[in-house]
Order: structure tokens, then sequence, then C-alpha cells
């Protein structure tokens, strides 16, 4: 791989969340047409740099597609929202600041160039997430968090009675005074948020805020639907007897991922989103406040990453398999049905590489990402696998021109119910939807390896290089 970066995203510019950004049209394998998916290159250069990205395509190869392409060497994260992504720069200047911008819609303010967002402190920020209207920054040294964005329900932390934040800002209630440690970590999902706070060197507490109508909070709704401050989730291990490697936040569900590589969830369970089924019948339990072991497929392995969608939920074992379970009516579990729903952690066996002819025994999955109603896996060669939802052209798949009504109307071995039947089809109404993992070809053909994902509710945006072992000049038409 170079050490020119690029960035490339799919899915729908409504909210102008790529910004003022080229579209292109990607021509079909099969013929010179052009299909309706764009592959849209979003210039997110602070606008002080817009001279020397010239200069930097001038320097680069004058082949075609790096050409189209803008190299964007400084940026070291992307988020992606519901309206809107946040960019996360190195220091271009000399200056002690990673550059956090915002590009895209938030509240009826567009954002059409990338515009700086102050932090008015002497600290670079390491690590950005974004919800659907919000965002959270860690700050070096783990002492401060800040967030803006949407603050209905809490999200924000702050405990304030403002609706919106537009700047920046700490949340005051994740100072090592009141938490007694620094962050080592932060997640953002729908409506709420969560922190981990090291407390000690082998002492590790979360800490949820937000919307809490499900239980994803770790409290009991019932006292009540929202979280203001940051607070400690209940019922996970005590502190001092694990440590946890992440958060990953869906949109009414928690999941938390422990350096031993267990996997523990929580808030709603409809849709099987938890993990595991809960009993039914009248007053059937449909959320949970106290977080509870993932098992089944998992129980004899080891997680090493994991991944919320709104409805569905993505693991990775230490010995490479990947595992889905929730919500699949748009086929995000992989599994080749649009199924309402499963339980329990699945393998997603189109994903185990070692068992097929058709990529080499040396390639693997080494991290997995969900959005929305789609899913997303990259392997260790920079290939990018994505699946599931695909209206708004976020899985980057050029549409199937198959004719729809040929497809077979196939028969789940995962359920029996007329309902799961009926979904079992539901996928094929779509030429954009994929049931099962498919390589982002386009991305490859162009010359150019994935590093980095960030999955929004209908969007994806990748961090790419060149990859001189698969570079190849695309065709790529205005």
């Amino acid at each position: 791989m170079s050490g020119d970066k690029y960035v490339i995203g799919f899915g729908s510019n409504y909210f102008r969340l790529f910004g003022e950004c080229e579209e292109y049209n990607v021509p079909h394998e099969n013929n010179r047409e052009c299909c309706n998916l764009k592959v849209v290159i979003p210039n997110i250069l602070p606008p002080n740099l817009m001279k020397e990205e010239k200069n930097l395509e001038e320097e680069i190869s004058k082949k075609e597609i790096e050409s189209l392409l803008h190299a964007t060497s400084g940026i070291s994260q992307i988020e992606v929202g519901a309206t809107s992504i946040t960019v996360l720069r190195d220091d271009c200047d000399g200056s002690n600041e990673n550059a956090i911008y915002s590009i895209g819609t938030l509240f009826g303010c567009t954002h059409k160039v990338p515009t700086p967002l102050p932090t008015r402190l002497p600290l670079k920020c390491t690590k950005i997430a974004a919800g659907r209207r919000h965002v959270l920054a860690l700050m070096e040294g783990g002492q401060i968090v800040m967030s803006w964005g949407s603050d209905h329900f809490g999200q924000l932390g702050h405990g304030s009675n403002a609706t919106v934040i537009d700047t920046p800002k700490i949340i005051k209630g994740l100072l090592p005074m009141y938490v007694g440690g620094h962050v080592s970590d932060i997640a953002a999902g729908g409506l709420h948020s969560a922190a981990i706070v090291s407390l000690a060197a082998t002492v590790q507490q979360v800490f949820t805020w937000g919307f809490n109508n499900k239980n994803q909070c770790g409290m009991e709704s019932g006292k009540s639907n929202y979280e203001p401050y940051p607070q400690p989730v209940h019922g996970l291990p005590p502190p001092g007897a694990c440590t946890y490697r992440k958060l990953a936040l869906g949109k009414l569900h928690s999941v938390a991922l422990t350096n031993s590589g267990v996997v523990y969830s929580w808030g709603s369970t409809t849709f099987g989103r938890c993990g595991f089924p809960l009993r039914s019948g009248i007053g059937k339990q449909k959320f949970i406040s106290l977080p509870k072991k993932v098992e089944g497929s998992l129980a004899n392995e080891v997680v090493n990453d994991i991944a919320s969608g709104a409805k569905h939920t993505l693991a990775l074992t230490e010995s490479k398999k990947v595992y889905s379970w929730g919500c699949g009516e748009d086929g995000q579990l992989g599994h080749g049905v649009a199924i309402k729903k499963i339980d329990y952690p699945k393998r997603i066996i189109d994903l185990d590489f070692t068992n097929t002819d058709k990529h080499s025994k040396n390639t693997y999955i080494q991290s997995v990402h969900a959005g929305g109603n789609y899913s997303a896996a990259l392997t260790n060669s920079n290939d990018l696998y994505t699946w599931g939802y695909g209206n708004a052209g976020q899985l980057g798949h050029v549409p199937d021109t198959t004719d729809s009504s040929l497809l077979p109307i196939i028969e789940s071995t995962l359920s029996s119910t007329f309902e799961d039947q009926i979904g079992d089809s539901k996928a094929f109404l779509s030429d954009y939807n994929a049931l099962l993992p498919k390589r982002l070809k386009c991305v490859r053909d162009a010359g150019l390896g994935v590093n980095a994902v960030s999955c929004g509710p209908s969007n994806l945006i990748l961090i790419c290089s060149k990859d001189d072992e698969h570079n190849q000049k695309t065709s790529f038409k205005r």
C-alpha cells in the first residue's frame, strides 16, 4: 500500500452529507451503460489545503482514476451519522491540535465544505464516535470527552435543557473527579452514548447516558426513559474482574466486548438483537436492563471484534469466524435468506475463506462493521465485503440486472412460520439488497485497497490507499 490516502463514499447525498463532491457513474461490467450506483468522492480536505490537493494529484501517477480521486493524506478517522460526517485530521500546520471537521446537515445547518469545529483546548483529539445526530470526541490523555449535536434525549451527557449544541463541549460528568479515572474508549449509538473508564491499570468500568426507553443504557426504563448524565452500568462484571476491548451501540441495544473475548449485551431484545431468546407469550420480556453474556455458538469462542447495526449484531472470533444475530429482514445477517430474526449467534459460512477455493488460505476477516440494516467485513488483504439493505447505494455494488421474477423463492431452513417465509423472499424485490457477503469490486478495480470503514445508517465511507499488487485502471465515467 502506498502512503497516499483516498476517501470514497457510497449512498445518498440528500442531506449534503458528502458536501460539495464529485459523482461518477460506474458502468456495469457486462455492458457499458451506466447504472444507478454512484461512487461519491467527497472533497474533505480543509479549505486552506485545496491548492495543495491539486499539487498532490499532479505528483501522483497520471492514471485516470488517480486524477479523479482526491488525495487525503491527513485523515486519521471518519465517522458517519444520519445526515453528516465528522472527520479527524492529523495536524498539518504544525499546531498541537488534531483538527475536527464537519460536513453535511445538522438541524437545518448545512456545511457544503469541511467546517472546522474548534475544541479550544491545547489537546489533540485521539478518537471520534458518531451517533445518528450527535458526536463524541476523546481527547489525548483520556481526561476529557467532548460532545455536540442533538441532545433531545440526553445523549450528549451535559444534563442541560438545550436540545442542540453546535460546538464541542466538555462532558463534565466524565471528568476524573467524577468517574475516578480516565476514559480509554467511547461509543455512540442511535440516541445514546457510552464510555470505558479506566480506574486503574487492570480496573475498568462502563458508563452510559442518553435515551433509555428500552434499557439500552443499562438502567430500568421505568425509572427514567433517558439519562442525561454518564452513569455506571450495573450488571457487568464488577470493576477489577475484567477489562474491555470495545463497545458497540445499536439503535436500542448495547454490546460490550471484554479483553478476554466475552460478549455482553443489554437493551431491547426484539428481533433477537441481544443474542439470546427470552420468554414469549403474554407479558413477554422485550428488553433487559442487566447485561447478559452472549453464548450459544460463542460459548467456546474468543471474540476479537463486535459491531452493532440498528437491529442486528456481528462478532468476529479469534479463529477468524464471523457470527451474526438479530433482525435479518434485509439480508443483513449474511446467511442467504431474508429472515425476520435469529436469536442466537449464527456463523456466516461465506466469510470462512479457509474452506473456499476463491481466496488464498492466508486471507481472513480482520474487522466487522455494521450500520442501519447492512453489514461489512474487511479482510487482511484490504478487500471489503458488504451485504444487507442497499437501496441508498450504501453497499457499493453494481445492481444485479437479473429479472427478479426469475429468482426462486427460498424456503428458509431457519424458520417455519408463514410470516418468516414471506420474509425469505422480501429482499428479492430489491435490486440493491445483498443476502450474502459480496466483495466490493469497484474499489479494487480502481487499484485501491480499503484501510478503514465507517458505516452510517444510509452511507458507507472508506479510507483507501493505492494497492500496487492489484493496481488496475478503472473506467469511471462522468
